[in-house]
């Protein structure tokens, strides 16, 4: 098993840090991370990182050194856009888009969904709700079927 880690990251509010921790097992702390937050599965990256430009060389060196998928995560509550056009693109690992959401609404998904693309993150998208169970098909994506096991 590689110890590489799955690498959270989008503007604040968007529900990462929460995702992040409902895959670690964690029960969630509501508190969001200011600092970059290393689990056993996952890495939480404050949304500093991806909200100033100045910041993206250090984004794409914990990538590189540590990321086996990039999640950017958009929240379907969360109007605010942050990253530049194209970013997703930098990664050498796979690039995952996730919408978190606790209504499912329709119009609000496609916002996310054009944001996801704007940033250059591929489909397929996970639509997730991070105060329920996680979406096992999130986790069978991101994770080996033996750490998916792990999350049910």
């Amino acid at each position: 098993m590689s110890s590489k880690r799955v690498m959270f990251i989008g503007a604040t509010g968007c529900g990462k840090s929460a995702l992040a921790q409902a895959l670690e097992g964690q029960v969630r702390s509501g508190r969001s991370a200011q600092e970059v937050v290393y689990g056993k599965k996952t890495i939480d990256v404050p949304s500093e990182y991806l909200e100033h430009p100045w910041m993206f060389q250090s984004l794409i060196a914990i990538a590189q050194n540590n990321a086996s998928h990039v999640v950017f995560v958009v929240g379907q509550g969360n109007t605010a856009s942050a990253g530049s056009p194209g970013l997703g693109n930098v990664f050498t690992c796979p690039v995952v888009g996730v919408v978190t959401t606790d209504c499912n609404s329709l119009e609000g998904t496609e916002r996310c969904f054009g944001e996801l693309a704007r940033l250059g993150v591929p489909e397929p998208y996970f639509v997730v709700n991070p105060n329920e169970q996680v979406d096992r098909s999130l986790a069978e994506y991101l994770f080996d079927v033996e750490q998916s096991e792990e999350l049910r």
